[in-house]
C-alpha cells in the first residue's frame, strides 16, 4: 500500500531538534488532550456556581467557546500544519515557530479563565488568523493552489471566533450561538474535504480478499 500523502516529511529533509517541536501535531494533539482533562472540572465548577471566569463569559458559552475555538481549533490547525508538510514541500512551523503558536494557543484558554474581557478578545483572536496566513504563505510559494481552500476554511473559522467575541463581549448586537453554530458548520466542511481525500485513497489502495 502507498503512503498516505497526508503526514509525513519530505524526501530529503532530516528531522532535528526537539521531536515534540517537529511536527504541528505533536504538541497541539498533546495540549488538546491535556486541556480536555484540566477544563472538564472546571467547567463543572462553572455550571455549579463554585466558579466565574474572570472574561465574564457564561458557562455556557464559555464552555462552548472552548470546545469549538479552543480543543478544535488545535486539533485542526495541529493537523494542517503536519499535513501541509507533505501538500507543499515545504517546511510547516517547527521549533520555535511552532512553540510560539502553541504558547499563544494556551494563552488563549489562560484568558478565559483568569483575564478581563478584552484582553481575552485580543488574546484568543491571533491565534486562527496568524494560522491562517501562516499556511497561506506555504501554499503560495508553492504555487499549491489546490489547498487554498484550507486557508479559507481556517479564515473561516477565524471569522466566526470573531463573530462569537463581537456578540459575547456585546460590541455588536451578534448571537454569539449563531457563531458558533456558523463556526460547527465550518469544522464540517473541513472534515468532508479531508474525507474526500483520505476515503478514495484507501478505496484505491485497498489489498484484494
Amino acid at each position: 500500500m502507498k503512503s498516505l500523502p497526508l503526514l509525513g516529511q519530505p524526501p530529503g529533509s532530516e528531522p532535528h531538534g526537539l521531536p515534540l517541536l517537529r511536527l504541528g501535531f505533536r504538541p497541539f494533539y498533546l495540549l488538546a488532550a491535556v486541556a480536555g482533562v484540566v477544563l472538564m472540572p472546571l467547567w463543572w465548577a462553572a455550571f455549579t456556581g463554585h466558579l466565574s471566569p474572570a472574561s465574564g463569559l457564561s458557562p455556557v458559552l464559555w464552555h462552548a467557546h472552548e470546545m469549538l475555538f479552543g480543543l478544535v481549533a488545535a486539533v485542526v490547525v495541529g493537523f494542517v500544519f503536519t499535513a501541509g508538510k507533505t501538500w507543499t514541500g515545504l517546511a510547516t512551523p517547527r521549533g520555535g515557530h511552532l512553540l510560539f503558536f502553541a504558547a499563544l494557543w494556551v494563552a488563549g484558554r489562560l484568558a478565559a479563565l483568569l483575564a478581563p474581557y478584552p484582553v481575552f478578545f485580543l488574546i484568543d483572536l491571533v491565534f486562527l488568523p496568524l494560522a491562517a496566513a501562516t499556511f497561506a504563505d506555504l501554499v503560495l510559494r508553492s504555487n499549491n493552489s489546490r489547498n487554498l481552500i484550507v486557508v479559507v476554511i481556517l479564515a473561516l473559522l477565524g471569522a466566526a471566533n470573531l463573530w462569537f467575541h463581537l456578540g459575547a463581549s456585546g460590541a455588536l448586537d451578534l448571537n454569539p450561538l449563531a457563531a458558533l453554530h456558523g463556526g460547527l458548520a465550518v469544522l464540517v466542511m473541513l472534515e468532508t474535504l479531508i474525507a474526500g481525500r483520505v476515503v478514495p485513497f484507501f478505496a484505491r489502495s485497498v489489498t484484494p480478499g
